[in-house]
């Protein structure tokens, strides 16, 4: 009876914790509100979400409103456990924000006009450049160029 008992306990405990696990969630286009403009999040080659350490998400549908979001709210970006941007070369799916290649031109149509889309690899970022112009900027230089 005690190894039975021991055994439903431990599955309880596994379910309890995967279900509480802190990762960020898909985005819902068409159906999900961006927390800094209150948009619709529409274009699957846009979209951001920050998640705190906590569980909490927000939702954005560029990654202006993002780095928008970040610079109005004092909070430390530490207290995210993830923040992720939308590969444009591979639409719909979530990347490193920090180790994200950005490229910002007149030419890059992002939903809120800050002509700034987010890419997971450098070449990947470059053809679309040879296309488009712009220039390749990183995380530690986007607060910059984002009004």
């Amino acid at each position: 009876m005690k190894q039975i008992l021991s055994v439903i306990a431990v599955l309880l405990l596994s379910i309890f914790f995967s279900s509480c696990s802190v990762k960020p969630v898909p985005i819902n286009y068409g159906k999900d509100q961006c927390t800094h403009c209150k948009m619709t999040i529409m274009d699957t080659k846009f979209g951001a979400q920050l998640v705190t350490s906590k569980g909490r998400t927000f939702l954005f549908d560029s990654d202006e409103c993002l780095i928008n979001y970040l610079k109005k709210n004092t909070t430390p970006e530490n207290i995210y456990r993830f923040m992720v941007v939308t590969d444009y070369a591979n639409p719909s799916t979530l990347i490193d924000a920090k180790s994200a290649f950005y490229l910002h031109g007149k030419n890059i149509q992002s939903p809120m006009g800050g002509n700034l889309a987010s890419f997971a690899k450098e070449e990947e970022a470059r053809k679309i450049q040879k296309n488009t112009g712009g220039d390749i900027i990183h995380w530690d230089s986007i607060f910059a160029v984002i009004h």
